[in-house]
Order: C-alpha cells, then sequence, then structure tokens
C-alpha cells in the first residue's frame, strides 16, 4: 500500500499560528511527501515567510496564493487538486499536530483497511475567558474534526469534497455526503491535534459563534430544503393561531369561526410532538439537530410564552382573589427560563463534555452558565439570517 502523504494545510493571516503548524508538520515521525500550503491572505508575510525558507530535505513545500478570499472548503479542495500522493491529510493554520499524528493515523488506517480517519482536537485555554469558553462550549473531550483527518484522495473525490461556498459548517455536509455514500470511516483512538486560537473576549466570542451559526444554517437548510418550509409553517401557525377568530369580523357570527381553536391545536401538537418522541427517540436528543427539531422547540416556546401571558386573563378572569391567579407570572416565568438556562449551561453540559466537578463547584458553574447562555443568545438571530438568506436564493 502507498504510504505516502500530502498534507493539505490553508492559511489566512495569523503569521504566529501558521509557524507553528507547519513546524510541527514538518517534524513528524512519518514525514509528509509534501506540504501543500493555500494561502488566501492580502498580504505577504506568509509568502515571504515561506519565501525565505529552506525546503525540508524530505519534505517539499508547495505554495500556492490565491488572489481571492478562500473559504476552508475551497482551500482545501484546491490543494487536494494539487496533491500528487495517495492519502491526504488535512490541517488547520491555527491547529498544532503532536509529533507521531500522521505514524499513528496512518498505521490505523492499513489495520483496519480503512481510506478515511477522522481526526480529534482538543481545545486548550491560554486565558481565563478561554477557560470558561471551553468549558461553556466545546468541553475537554476530544472533538472530531477534519483538521487531523487522513483520507485516500479516491474517496475524497468520490465525495465530491467540501462545499466551497461556506465559511464554516462545510465539514458537516462532507460527514453527511460520506454517510450517505455509505463509506467506510473511523476516528482516531485520541486527539492528536490542539487548537488554542480561541477568541480573548466575549465580543470576539459571540461574533464568532453568531457567523458560524449563520453559515451553519445555510449547511442544514441545503441538506433539506423541505423542513426549512415546515420549520417556518409551523412558526407561522403557531403565531396566527391564537389570534385567528380575533381576526375574523363579526368574531363568532363568522363562518370561519373555529371554537377552542388554540386549545385543539395546542393539544394537537402536544400530541404530535409525544408520538416523535416515542417512535423516534433521537428526534430531540440526536447531536445534529435537524430544522424540524429546531422549528418544534420553537413552537414550544412560543406557545409556553403565549399561555404564561394569557393565564391570569383565561384562568383567573384578572380577578386577584382568584385561587389561580398568579402575581407577576411573566417575570417569574423568564427568571426561571434564565435560571434553568445557566444551570444547563453551567452544570450540566459541562459534566456531559468531560469538564472536571472541580471546574465547575463551587461557584464557577455561574460564570460558565452565563457565557454559554450569552452565546446561545448570540447563535439565535445567526441561525435565522442564515434561513432566510438561504430561502430567498432558493
Amino acid at each position: 500500500m502507498d504510504q505516502e502523504i500530502s498534507v493539505v494545510l490553508p492559511a489566512y493571516y495569523n503569521l504566529k499560528e501558521f509557524k507553528l503548524s507547519l513546524a510541527n508538520a514538518l517534524n513528524q515521525s512519518k514525514l509528509p511527501k509534501e506540504i501543500i500550503i493555500i494561502d488566501s491572505s492580502k498580504d505577504r508575510s506568509i509568502q515571504d515567510f515561506i519565501e525565505n525558507k529552506l525546503n525540508a530535505e524530505e519534505t517539499k513545500i508547495i505554495y500556492e496564493r490565491s488572489q481571492e478570499k478562500l473559504f476552508p472548503g475551497a482551500a482545501r479542495n484546491l490543494g487536494v487538486s494539487l496533491a500528487s500522493c495517495k492519502w491526504i491529510a488535512f490541517l488547520d493554520s491555527k491547529t498544532v499536530p503532536n509529533f507521531h499524528w500522521l505514524k499513528i493515523t496512518l498505521e490505523k488506517a492499513i489495520s483496519k483497511n480503512s481510506y478515511l480517519i477522522f481526526g480529534q482536537t482538543r481545545y486548550q485555554a491560554l486565558t481565563r475567558f478561554q477557560s470558561i469558553l471551553i468549558d461553556s462550549t466545546y468541553g475537554h473531550n476530544p472533538i472530531i474534526t477534519v483538521p487531523g483527518t487522513l483520507v485516500s484522495k479516491k474517496i475524497f473525490t468520490e465525495c465530491g469534497g467540501f462545499n466551497s461556498s461556506i465559511r464554516s459548517g462545510e465539514d458537516l455536509q462532507w460527514k453527511d455526503n460520506i454517510s450517505k455514500g455509505n463509506i467506510h470511516f473511523i476516528s482516531s483512538d485520541e486527539a492528536s491535534l490542539i487548537y488554542s486560537s480561541l477568541p480573548r473576549n466575549l465580543y470576539k466570542a459571540c461574533k464568532k459563534f453568531f457567523i458560524y451559526q449563520m453559515y451553519g444554517a445555510l449547511v442544514d437548510i441545503q441538506i433539506n430544503a423541505r423542513s426549512l418550509f415546515l420549520a417556518i409553517f409551523l412558526i407561522f401557525i403557531t403565531l396566527l393561531v391564537p389570534r385567528w377568530n380575533s381576526l375574523l369580523p363579526g368574531w363568532d357570527a363568522h363562518p370561519l369561526y373555529l371554537p377552542n381553536i388554540t386549545k385543539i391545536y395546542i393539544l394537537s401538537l402536544t400530541f404530535l410532538t409525544m408520538m416523535l418522541l416515542i417512535f423516534n427517540r433521537s428526534f430531540f436528543m440526536k447531536p445534529k439537530i435537524s430544522l424540524l427539531a429546531r422549528a418544534m422547540r420553537t413552537v414550544i416556546f412560543i406557545l409556553s410564552i403565549l399561555v404564561v401571558l394569557r393565564w391570569n386573563y383565561v384562568f383567573a378572569g384578572f380577578v386577584e382573589t382568584s385561587s389561580l391567579y398568579i402575581p407577576h407570572i411573566t417575570k417569574i416565568y423568564l427568571s426561571l427560563i434564565a435560571c434553568l438556562a445557566i444551570c444547563y449551561r453551567g452544570i450540566y453540559f459541562p459534566l456531559k463534555h468531560g469538564v472536571p466537578i472541580k471546574n465547575i463547584f463551587p461557584l464557577r458553574w455561574i460564570s460558565i452558565g452565563l457565557l454559554g447562555t450569552i452565546l446561545d443568545i448570540a447563535k439565535a438571530p445567526g441561525y435565522l439570517l442564515g434561513a432566510i438568506w438561504k430561502m430567498f436564493k432558493l
């Protein structure tokens, strides 16, 4: 079996991180035959560094300068097209591979007779904010990533490569294509890459997650456009149903008047949700949440707000002496939602993703939960904008 490897390394500014990544790629126990650098930076900092750097004796450096900014998927596609080896290994300019990355990954590919080995990356904090960010988002468990992945050039070509038009989420779409193609793949046994170039403040973190979620929506919708329209329909109906009768002229005298329409809709939606949970428990649990699942969650949240807002009017008739009257119910509800969100993001989520208990208690979970909740709020409009953007392009 041909054991020569081409490493594809996209670069976009970040000369300091790029140097570290390249140095570790050139210092592998199993040296790659060539390292293909795809640079789409506007300045010459990386190009000047490569031109002034002597080629390693056993590894050829191929430098390709793009005249336009390339997203990661487009840069990887270009790098693969220039590769001369059977095996392709992906690296990122902000990821640092360990000494045995290529050796161990290739040996596993040969021993398991697999032509696709996904890499695993561990996130590393250099500041206190980054430490809280990791605990509230990525966790301490290694994450399967495209950087660190080893794949045969033939398999990569058969899968059609990466989506070159999106900034993020192209890795998820690529994995989806691989699954649909029934291609056998495995993942590394342990993390072989370290990523430490995380945002260093709240503003940059919110901006990053907003943008990534926006492009993630483009991928979700591209995979299943029908789910987009079903999701929009569900949310629209949920907003319309409670006001249906009030919009009709003549109220109950109108032929389209529907008695108890809101109750009927809520009961129907509850029944549908329970059936989905019974026959497909992964509906709310699978890591890659579908558009339909997102829409159902949004619908349930909207309905719960409507119930809370109309509670005292419907159930207590605004009579404060009624046993069903709840003072400040809206404030109580929103406060409860906020507390539950912070507890979930500050305790359950970190524990599930391998964060040690000592990193959470006694009080650190509050900071973790607050940051996680803020990032969730920042991601929501990003996903919505991405969905609207893609909807108008369909």
